[in-house]
């Protein structure tokens, strides 16, 4: 009979998960990784050699990878956990997308990879030390006990230069020997070969034929290479303006970095406690909402998941990884989630209180439950979930009877009961040494320590806050009264004001996964370039219409919450544009306002690129309107950030909300 294969993690000490290209740096441990990657991709069952359709080795690629989406089968593992789908989930796999378990629930994901890959490379290592003598002399076995799984840092700047890196590009990959030499060997980061088809989505049946995972396949019905290059301009292509003879350059990693550096502007401290996990519920999806349930800020920053969507997209274009029912078989999948874990791990450090517990608090003071409405493997869609709910189909070490729940999953501080063996490196501000580190306990009621910690992950992805006021003040002399109602300074403090549009994107309005991209409007009809300055993904079943669930939530609204932050720079551009009789008019921030509304066209399009609807005067004027139930529906907002441009370890302070209505008309959009 089949036993249970429990997530306990790797019990060698807490050691650090290396961004990718800094574990490549240490040429033995790589080499660990990449060969122990390499025999989990090949992994068959061994009892059956002779039947390649049977596997049910718990630590292949073909189960860790299925566990996210199709076959939907059990995964073996836990042979003793449900065999079958849930018949009312909208959902057939295991994970949790647009709930409040998202991050938890991925969390124990990556604990079975890891688990799984640290494993082999040990006895690989070991294998080796016996065999060879300088393989001991250098340690192999230790390196590999000190392996953890990689992330991929897409938050890097970097990231525009490069897309998606060279060596998750390359076919074959060199990797060191014990004694010096090296070896080329297959690239397990490049892709997996099925060795099984895991089957069809229907929508993308093309992708129940592809022998392999693909990342913006050449042909969708017949793929031969990637094209890498269209992978580098999602990240890379967005606009470039010019103020005043200054460059402006706006590109996807930058409203990216930006998304990511909203997650820090999560007030720390509430009036009322007891309303934590209202901000939990905020943070951890893009579904968070609830009837009768107030947001426990003027406006809610941006959730975990938004910035986890979009990377979805621009790494798999028309490939895998932009249709969740494929997207766990590629290997990039679980280098960009332990990028996610890392963002949570130190947003969970800063903000200790906020928490799942029982779910949202309403403004009556009652509990109402999270719900997730897709439903999962063995969960009914819109069942309610906490703290306690088992993370199927993930077991504990305990006798392998007991699931793991997200209070199991809870911190990496050093002190916390249930070690997970790993951390990451610290976040430190350069200008002021402070450093953050996600392992180390510190007093989470000493307000000043946690303002200095927020300041140092805010600015790790924020724009630069003085280049961004210098610019306002460079740009003074010819708008000095526009200038005023955009940045104030006093007693050495700048108080600049941000403008931002919070968005609901009905989840189910086009078959599979799509964006809204925000872009600047033409001078004219004429103009064909596209100056895109900030978009919202949505990462959405392949086809939605054969699945009641998910056609009932389409009909009751289902949405999915976004944030698009406007570069302060493009305000200042704005006005400039303005010709002499027009900018006297702009006199108050109301009057900002109305020109801020009719500068912005949108589009809606799929991951490669293709347009679906569009709202924008001069194009798609004879084309059928987009019904209202498919249309987004978005706001604006500004509120003023305040800082000490002098004083490095003073804190930030967000504050002055204004939400200044309904952004764009919902009833202009036409479909193409």
């Amino acid at each position: 009979m089949a036993q249970p294969y429990p997530i306990v993690g790797v019990d060698t000490g807490v050691q650090p998960r290396l961004e990718l290209r800094d574990l490549q740096a240490n040429p033995i441990q790589f080499s660990l990784f990449i060969q122990a990657l390499n025999k989990i991709h090949n992994m068959r069952n061994t009892e059956n050699e002779d039947s390649p359709d049977y596997i049910n080795k718990p630590n292949s690629w073909w189960q860790i990878g299925a566990i996210h989406g199709l076959p939907y089968n059990p995964w073996s593992g836990d042979p003793n956990g449900p065999q079958n789908p849930d018949p009312n989930a909208a959902w057939e796999g295991y994970c949790y997308h647009g709930s409040a378990l998202f991050p938890t629930w991925h969390r124990v994901l990556l604990l079975l990879v890891e688990q799984a890959v640290v494993n082999e490379a040990i006895a690989i290592a070991s294998q080796l030390e016996a065999q060879n003598p300088t393989a001991k002399d250098e340690n192999w076995l230790q390196s590999a006990k000190n392996l953890r799984f990689p992330f991929w840092d897409w938050t890097k700047l970097e990231t525009a230069n490069e897309g998606i890196p060279q060596l998750l590009q390359d076919p074959t990959i060199q990797i060191a020997n014990p004694g010096g030499s090296n070896t080329q060997v297959p690239n397990p980061l490049n892709h997996y070969r099925y060795t099984l088809k895991p089957g069809v989505a229907e929508g993308v049946e093309y992708m129940g034929d592809w022998d392999r995972t693909y990342r913006w396949a050449n042909n969708s019905e017949r793929p031969t290479k990637e094209m890498y290059d269209q992978a580098l301009k999602a990240f890379s292509v967005g606009t470039t303006l010019y103020l005043y003879g200054s460059e402006i350059q706006l590109q996807p990693v930058s409203w990216l970095r930006g998304k990511v550096a909203g997650l820090f502007t999560y007030d720390l401290t509430l009036n009322d406690p007891s309303y934590g996990p209202n901000m939990w519920g905020y943070f951890s999806n893009v579904g968070a909402k609830s009837a009768g349930v107030d947001p426990p800020m003027p406006t809610m920053p941006p959730s975990l998941e938004e910035s986890h969507n979009m990377v979805h997209l621009d790494t798999g274009g028309n490939g895998s990884m932009s249709v969740n029912e494929y997207a766990g078989f590629d290997p990039i999948f679980f280098l960009h989630h332990c990028n996610v874990d890392r963002l949570y791990a130190f947003w969970e450090y800063l903000y200790p209180k906020y928490w799942i517990e029982e779910g949202w608090k309403s403004k009556t003071g009652e509990i109402v439950p999270f719900v997730t409405t897709q439903g999962s493997f063995y969960q009914d869609a819109n069942a309610p979930v906490d703290h306690t709910t088992p993370l199927v189909p993930f077991r504990t070490d305990s006798d392998a009877s007991d699931y793991w729940t997200s209070d199991n999953t809870r911190s990496l501080l050093e002190t916390n009961p249930v070690n997970k063996y790993y951390t990451y490196p610290g976040i430190k501000d350069p200008k002021t040494g402070t450093e953050v580190k996600v392992d180390v306990p510190y007093d989470v009621n000493n307000l000043s320590l946690r303002e200095q910690y927020q300041q140092v992950l805010y600015n790790e992805w924020s724009q630069d806050l003085r280049a961004v006021v210098q610019t306002h003040r460079d740009v003074s002399g010819k708008l000095p009264k526009h200038v005023n109602l955009l940045l104030k300074e006093d007693n050495e403090a700048s108080h600049l004001r941000h403008f931002f549009i919070t968005g609901d994107l009905p989840e189910f309005a086009f078959p599979g996964s799509y964006r809204l991209e925000l872009y600047l409007l033409p001078k004219d009809a004429k103009q064909a370039a596209v100056h895109v300055v900030n978009s919202i993904s949505v990462l959405g079943r392949a086809n939605p219409d054969n699945c009641p669930a998910c056609r009932d939530r389409r009909t009751a609204g289902s949405q999915v919450r976004g944030h698009m932050h406007l570069d302060p720079r493009v305000i200042l551009y704005l006005l400039s544009q303005l010709d002499a009789t027009q900018l006297p008019a702009i006199t108050d921030l109301d009057r900002l306002t109305v020109l801020i509304q009719g500068s912005f066209g949108m589009r809606l399009v799929k991951p490669n690129g293709t347009r679906l609807a569009v709202a924008d005067p001069y194009t798609g004027a004879n084309n059928e309107p987009l019904e209202d139930a498919r249309a987004p529906q978005l706001t604006l907002h500004s509120h003023v950030v305040s800082f000490k441009p002098a004083d490095t370890t003073a804190p930030l302070k967000f504050h002055q909300t204004v939400t200044h209505g309904a952004f764009g008309d919902q009833s202009g959009w036409k479909t193409i």
